[in-house]
């Protein structure tokens, strides 16, 4: 039967007065939900669709005002670089931003980039955006305000800076606040650049730059220039570009052990890298400890197993670059090439695994037993908080496990009377000695 068949027979029974049969009703149930349902989704793809046209216009009329505003402004007046406001128009907060930047004479592109000295115009781009764009395109609007001549111009005997901010990989930085000094500051546009009008010629400045999220080379949330400043003629250009600023990166190094060895919860890492600039060798202790944390220590990233060994130890603030690490803060030097992670590359905004092999350490000294009687200390110099308790064996009684930084620290066990950290009484039980390298996986050390 048809559908057409369907609804005659629903229809002739309409005319009729005994009624439906249990199969026309379940039919007349089903062409409804059918119908009602192409309905909705028909009613949701228009309300979405007038929403977002509503959204767009009300976008379009926000960027129009804002274009409008600034060519009634001096192209002197309208403030460099990046502007953000927002505004909200009907339960909608829509976010505006002004980016304003010099134009030279001859040039399209940035005045960072170009090598003309005259400021001929201000390019002023105004881009809108709202939520729920999803693939939309913000609404975009351009206008160029020429440099005036007499009181609408720049002073001439003035200079001007620029500053150039970009990552080692070439990308602009955006919304980077760039400070010259004496109080003048500007966020970098789209493009990346800086620029201070109007600033004492033949004069040297040393900018700084920050951003959250990046660092220097040393790990440090800000740039700085240091001895190398930048300066113009008057009414010349000065131009500076900072390359060694970028989103910071992360080494996740997992401290393995052979035998499932309690690894200490505060055992750091010592990290070397050739752009360090005090240092090539830097010591990373726990982020628990740590003065300035996350610059040059570690916390205990993230993991599925629950159990110790298997979670990383988490350098963070690292510039983009190539790292060794090796286990423990003590080690004065890189020890044999299998006790280290080899040279590690770290990207930008990026975490980048690795993997330690520990020295596995087994105790079983004469007649003691409990939690904290036995511990582990580090003999070196300045050394003295690397100093952990052993874990005893659950269902071996008397017998001790931890798992150690392999390499050329030299550490000693000793044991204590009661269930506390060692004093200068505790008895030695074995003399301060180098344990073997990882290369001994599978064969824990077994003392005394």
């Amino acid at each position: 039967m048809t559908t057409d068949e369907g609804m005659s027979r629903v229809l002739s029974r309409l005319r009729r007065d005994d009624g439906f049969t249990l199969v026309e009703a379940v039919l007349s149930l089903v062409i409804f939900a059918l119908l009602a349902s192409i309905t909705a989704s028909l009613l949701i793809g228009i309300l979405a669709v007038t929403k977002a046209n509503d959204n767009r216009s009300v976008a379009s009329s926000l960027a129009s005002q804002q274009i409008e505003a600034v060519r009634a402004s001096k192209a002197v007046d309208i403030p460099d670089g990046l502007v953000t406001s927002s505004s909200t128009v009907n339960g909608t907060t829509y976010t505006v931003r002004q980016n304003a930047n010099f134009v030279s004479s001859g040039a399209s592109g940035s005045l960072c980039t170009s090598s003309s000295s005259t400021l001929a115009y201000k390019l002023v781009t105004v881009e809108v955006t709202w939520p729920g764009m999803r693939s939309e395109k913000p609404v975009r609007m351009e206008t160029l305000e020429a440099v005036g001549l007499g009181a609408d111009a720049l002073d001439a005997t003035k200079a001007t800076i620029a500053v150039l901010v970009r990552t080692p990989a070439g990308t602009l930085v955006s919304d980077a606040l760039v400070t010259l000094g004496n109080g003048l500051s500007r966020l970098t546009g789209l493009d990346g650049c800086a620029v201070f009008t109007g600033v004492a010629a033949d004069t040297s400045y040393y900018p700084s730059v920050s951003k959250s999220g990046y660092v220097n080379r040393d790990g440090q949330a800000t740039w700085t220039a240091g001895s190398s400043g930048v300066s113009a003629a008057r009414g010349e250009v000065g131009r500076m570009t900072v390359d060694t600023y970028a989103p910071s990166g992360s080494l996740a190094v997992t401290l393995r052990s052979a035998n499932g060895f309690p690894v200490p919860s505060s055992l750091g890492l010592t990290m070397q890298s050739t752009i360090w600039t005090t240092s090539p060798v830097r010591s990373f202790p726990d982020c628990t400890n740590a003065p300035t944390p996350p610059i040059s220590c570690v916390s205990w990233g993230s993991s599925a197993d629950p159990t110790v060994q298997a979670r990383p130890r988490v350098a963070t603030a690292l510039f983009p670059d190539r790292y060794t690490a090796w286990a423990g803060t003590c080690t004065p030097g890189a020890p044999a090439t299998s006790a280290t992670t080899g040279l590690q590359r770290v990207n930008e905004g990026a975490t980048t695994p690795a993997t330690l092999q520990l020295v596995d350490l087994l105790v079983r000294p004469p007649g003691v037993t409990g939690a904290n009687r036995v511990w582990l200390q580090n003999t070196g110099t300045g050394c003295a908080s690397e100093q952990w308790a052993l874990t005893e064996d659950a269902s071996t009684p008397g017998t001790y496990r931890i798992a150690l930084p392999a390499g050329t620290t030299t550490w000693r066990v000793v044991t204590t009377a009661t269930s506390a950290p060692p004093t200068s009484t505790a008895q030695v039980v074995v003399a301060p000695r180098q344990f073997p390298t990882a290369s001994t996986v599978g064969n824990p050390v077994v003392l005394p």
